[in-house]
C-alpha cells in the first residue's frame, strides 16, 4: 500500500481513548488535543490518519536509593499522523516515560513534548488490502 490515506477503515460507534500509541495501526484515524476531549469536541474535529509507526529503545537510569543507580531500557512507540485533507499537517505522537524510573506518563506530541489526549475514531478494516499499489 503506497498511500496510507487510501486504507479502508471502519468508524467506531464511540471513540476509544488510548494510553499508548502502540495500540494504533497504519490506517487508523485519531483525534487528539492538548486538553481533555469531550465527545462533542471529538465529533467537531477532522481526524488524522496514522501513516507510519515505529519503536525505539530509550535508556533511563533508576536512581532508587535502596538499589543504587541501575540503567534500564524502555521500548517507546511512536506514530506519524496526518490529515487526509490537502496540506494536512504531519505530527509525530509518542509514548512518554519518566527517564528516572521508567513510569509511563501518557502520550506527547514528539516535537513539542506537550502531553495530548488521543481518541481513536476509526480502525483499519480487517479486510483492508495493504499490498496493492
Amino acid at each position: 500500500m503506497n498511500d496510507p490515506h487510501e486504507i479502508e477503515t471502519v468508524m467506531l460507534d464511540s471513540p476509544e481513548f488510548i494510553d499508548s500509541v502502540g495500540e494504533l495501526s497504519i490506517g487508523d484515524q485519531v483525534v487528539f488535543s492538548r486538553r481533555s476531549l469531550s465527545v462533542e469536541e471529538i465529533e467537531s474535529k477532522l481526524p488524522q490518519r496514522v501513516i507510519a509507526g515505529f519503536t525505539q529503545t530509550v535508556e533511563g537510569t533508576n536512581s532508587d536509593p535502596e538499589f543504587g543507580i541501575e540503567p534500564f531500557e524502555i521500548k517507546q512507540h511512536a506514530v506519524k499522523v496526518e490529515g487526509d485533507w490537502s496540506n494536512g499537517k504531519l505530527t509525530v505522537l509518542a509514548d512518554a516515560f519518566n527517564r528516572l524510573n521508567g513510569d509511563k506518563e501518557g502520550i506527547v506530541e514528539y516535537d513539542s513534548g506537550i502531553r495530548v489526549e488521543v481518541a481513536v475514531v476509526s480502525r483499519r478494516s480487517e479486510d483492508a488490502d495493504l499490498t496493492k499499489e
